[in-house]
């Protein structure tokens, strides 16, 4: 009977063992898993915080081809996407979207731009204190309207119509510091986060 008891008692001793170490190698598991996932995460942070530096100098430096004086649409429904970087297009020129999707570019241009360059190829009607720009009858190309005498700014869109035009140059004035800083940032988070996700 002793020798009985005594082999139940290895034999629950060893299982119990066994047990001991399924639990610590799934622990093991787990947490080299959750340190892998941290650390990937953190890795994953520290690429957007660099790219969204990087994409703050550059957008930086395109405003400042303007000496910071550039139009933005200060208005709630519209939200800046994207500061398209072409050589043909103004000084600086944001893309806005509204929710409705919706969406116009705005592009300043220094001081010496004339208003109505190209007028002797479109259709050129002076509305309300700005100048509405037709490509043909139907097809409106752009608004421009003078903002704080140095700049000339377009205002352009798909399916832009006259309405459009109205609303978005309504809704035109000079970026301050504090805007432009925030349009920096705002726009650099994006660009990195779209990068990396």
């Amino acid at each position: 009977m002793f020798a009985c008891s005594a082999t139940v008692y290895r034999s629950r001793n060893h299982r119990s063992r066994n047990e001991i170490g399924v639990v610590v190698i799934i622990s093991g598991i787990v947490i080299s898993f959750c340190v892998s996932v941290a650390l990937s995460a953190h890795d994953k942070f520290l690429k957007v915080e660099e790219e969204a530096q990087r994409q703050s100098d550059m957008l930086r430096r395109e405003i400042q081809k303007c000496d910071d004086g550039f139009a933005i649409i200060d208005g709630d429904e519209w939200q800046p996407r994207t500061i398209p970087v072409e050589a043909y297009r103004g000084c600086v020129s944001i893309e806005y979207q509204t929710i409705q999707g919706r969406i116009v570019e705005v592009s300043s241009y220094r001081k010496g731009e004339d208003i109505h360059q190209g007028c002797d190829r479109y259709i050129c009607e002076d509305r309300d204190g700005f100048l509405l720009v037709w490509r043909d009858l139907n097809e409106l190309k752009e608004a421009r309207v003078h903002l704080d005498q140095r700049i000339v700014v377009h205002v352009s869109g798909v399916d832009f119509d006259e309405e459009d035009a109205r609303q978005a140059v309504g809704l035109l004035r000079m970026a301050t510091p504090k805007d432009r800083e925030s349009l920096i940032k705002s726009l650099a988070e994006s660009y990195a986060e779209q990068r990396f996700s």
